[in-house]
């Protein structure tokens, strides 16, 4: 779609800058679409390992750019990881096999918008999880030992879902002044407290209802988290809890892998293009044009 478009502007520019009469010279033509290229490609997203391409996770984080992807190879690996890009930070082979433990620091601290935390073991931090920032990720990662789960201060728009949450010496989980988060399917196990939530109104469920099996049945319903010290009632059988805990309205009565429910799926987005990218492209194909038109004359 981008070619696309950057043909037609070449036309455009080419018809002005000659007369209207349409005649093209061929190295025009191909120096122009080099351009546009050369600029389509520095604009592609990339994957960056590790180790391989760099040692520790956050050298990777610095020298990455918005949009890439960092993928975690297996090991242990002791930082404390500050991201303030867009990425995607995810293990290779999940969290049983990728372990990121902060020595007392917390672990991941996500500063920008739209990062997303994908399959790890996080443990031995302050925060495991310590989220400044909105429209992020948190999925299918195994977090425990740390003083706080995840903490969210000011953040909105997170998704936190399939996460293990466990053995947390304060908190699994705490939100502050944090609105219009979505928390559900995780499992809060063994927490010295579970969760708390001050100055905000998040959404403790999923917001469309699930289809699940749940010993041997199918169900569909809106679907909670499960909390080790729920101790309503289920009286039809669906594996929901038939009375809130706390704002979580549809609690899970077992831990969210025994209900099969897939694990949620971001809409697929089309690649983000950095707008200086296309304005430095646009800028020279135009200066390019003028300057061979300016020479014929």
């Amino acid at each position: 779609m981008l070619l696309t478009y950057v043909a037609h502007t070449v036309t455009h520019i080419l018809l002005i800058f000659n007369g209207g009469d349409g005649k093209m010279r061929g190295h025009l033509l191909l120096a122009v679409l080099l351009i546009a290229i050369s600029s389509f490609g520095c604009a592609q997203a990339s994957t960056i390992y590790v180790p391989a391409d760099y040692a520790k996770i956050q050298w990777a984080v610095d020298n990455a750019s918005d949009g890439d992807t960092i993928v975690v190879r297996d090991g242990i690996y002791y930082e404390s990881v500050t991201v303030s890009k867009h990425l995607t930070i995810k293990s290779e082979n999940g969290s049983e096999n990728c372990i990121v433990n902060g020595g007392g620091s917390d672990v991941f601290t996500l500063k920008a918008d739209g990062i997303r935390i994908e399959g790890f073991t996080i443990t031995g931090g302050l925060n495991g999880i310590y989220i400044r920032s909105n429209n992020n990720t948190i999925i299918n990662n195994s977090i425990s030992n740390n003083w706080f789960g995840i903490f969210l201060d000011d953040s909105n728009n997170n998704i936190i879902s399939n996460n293990n949450i466990s053995s947390n010496n304060y908190y699994g989980i705490g939100l502050w002044y944090s609105n219009e988060n979505i928390i559900y399917l995780n499992n809060f196990i063994n927490n010295t407290y579970n969760a708390f939530s001050y100055g905000g109104n998040n959404t403790w469920n999923s917001k469309e209802p699930i289809t699940y099996t749940y010993r041997g049945s199918t169900f569909t319903n809106y679907m909670g988290n499960y909390w080790d010290d729920y101790t309503g009632s289920d009286a039809n059988g669906d594996g929901i809890g038939d009375t809130p805990y706390d704002s979580d309205n549809y609690p899970l009565i077992e831990r969210f892998e025994n209900y099969f429910a897939p694990a949620p799926t971001p809409t697929p987005s089309i690649p983000e293009f950095p707008a200086h990218t296309l304005l430095i492209a646009a800028s020279s194909m135009i200066a390019l044009a003028f300057m061979i038109s300016r020479r014929k004359k």
